[in-house]
């Protein structure tokens, strides 16, 4: 069809050719519209609607080659014109329709495309996490497994985590908070179950039996829950990751009144709390 409008056009270029007499506005028009409308990108998608309204332009040459500049050549070149420019906003609004349903099947596609990349990831994400829960599951037993090990050294478990408990009548002399040398022994083994952990944290708690003043006791069950926690960090558990408190005669585990009672208050315990 776009051969024929052109041989089509070269049938009107005649017409024109023929003519020395300027010709109406209305015809002027058309001729100028049409040849903008059969030149542009968008001219295949009407190309019926523009072979019909070149029929009603060679028309209108025709009558102005016959007749002139006439009421009724100015009438034909009125139609034609407006033929011409209905096909071109029937084309721009195929070209848009045509342009919006690529829009569309891109954004399908790049839709399709982000889904994809996100289930990926998402599964990448899950892998990670199933990995990290595994090597903190792992973590925990190796922990918990050296702790087993250590001769002497009594463990309860609480909601807040494994709670490892050592008594002060060998670790401390009377009133003071330097560790005698089986307590460094026993602790050397604490830190080697403890240093590599990298799920745990850790609580170092200082208790007094009920004897003396309470400000004495908060103040050595401080010092003695230091004392601890330092000898730690020096065996190589990271500082960053174990604290320490004085909890003075609260929370008693045995009865003041005996010296076996009040040598089971005298202790420090470690707390491993539970990991995330």
């Amino acid at each position: 069809m776009s051969a024929k409008i052109g041989i089509l056009g070269l049938g009107l270029a005649a017409l024109v050719g023929c003519s020395q007499t300027m010709p109406p506005k209305q015809l002027a028009d058309a001729r100028q519209e049409y040849q903008k409308a059969s030149t542009s990108p968008e001219a295949s998608n009407v190309q019926a609607d523009l072979y019909d309204a070149h029929e009603s332009l060679k028309l209108a040459e025709q009558s102005f080659k016959d007749n002139g500049d006439t009421e009724e050549t100015k009438s034909l070149a009125y139609v034609a014109h407006r033929k011409i420019v209905a096909a071109e906003a029937k084309s721009q609004t195929l070209d848009s329709l045509n342009q919006k349903k690529v829009a569309e099947a891109n954004f399908n596609q790049w839709k399709t495309q982000q889904a994809i990349a996100t289930k990926d990831q998402l599964d990448k994400t899950q892998n990670a996490l199933s990995q990290a829960q595994r090597d903190a599951d792992a973590m925990r037993a190796k922990t918990a497994s050296l702790l087993s090990q250590i001769d002497g050294l009594k463990t309860k478990q609480t909601d807040k985590g494994l709670i490892l408990s050592l008594s002060g009548s060998v670790l401390f002399e009377t009133n003071k908070s330097q560790l005698l040398p089986a307590a460094q022994k026993k602790l050397k083994d604490v830190a080697k179950a403890l240093k590599d952990d990298n799920v745990h944290t850790f609580d170092v708690m200082g208790y007094t039996d009920s004897t003396g003043p309470r400000d004495l006791n908060d103040r050595l069950s401080k010092q003695r829950a230091e004392s601890v926690r330092s000898f730690l960090v020096a065996n190589g558990v990271p500082s960053d990751k174990i604290r320490s408190e004085g909890m003075g005669p609260s929370n008693p585990v045995a009865d003041n009144a005996s010296p076996e009672g009040r040598a089971d208050n005298r202790r420090v315990e470690i707390l491993v709390e539970n990991g995330k």
